[in-house]
């Protein structure tokens, strides 16, 4: 065998083997920063907006959306805890939206312009 071939595979497994020693090292960084993330609820600071506004029991458009919120967040907890995260931001973000719109329609600053 032609001592040049031998040569050039040698160095073809020493080139793969260290791209996937550095892939397995980029991997594992990946998992522990995610790891980081996950100590922060995204569901708990949504909760904690929603229990700050106020809802009337009397206004049948504030009850609807009191429900709605409720409900995308019951899905959100659900989904956190199968670690489904698309389908969690995506209840999550549903209920922001009808918070935030339930703030500027009773007083935020946006309702008045």
């Amino acid at each position: 065998m032609n001592p040049y071939f031998r040569l050039a595979v040698l160095f073809l497994l020493c080139v793969a083997g260290a791209i996937l020693l550095s892939a397995g090292q980029y991997v594992r960084g990946n998992a522990d920063s995610r790891g980081l993330e996950s100590e922060h609820d995204p569901v708990e600071g949504v909760i904690s907006a929603f229990q700050t506004a106020h809802f009337e029991p009397q206004n049948r458009y504030h009850q609807l959306r009191k429900q709605r919120i409720e409900h995308y967040l019951s899905l959100a907890r659900k989904y956190d805890d199968n670690d489904w995260d698309y389908s969690r931001d995506d209840a999550l973000a549903r209920a922001q939206r009808i918070l935030t719109h339930h703030q500027f329609t009773t007083g935020g600053t946006y309702a008045r312009l």
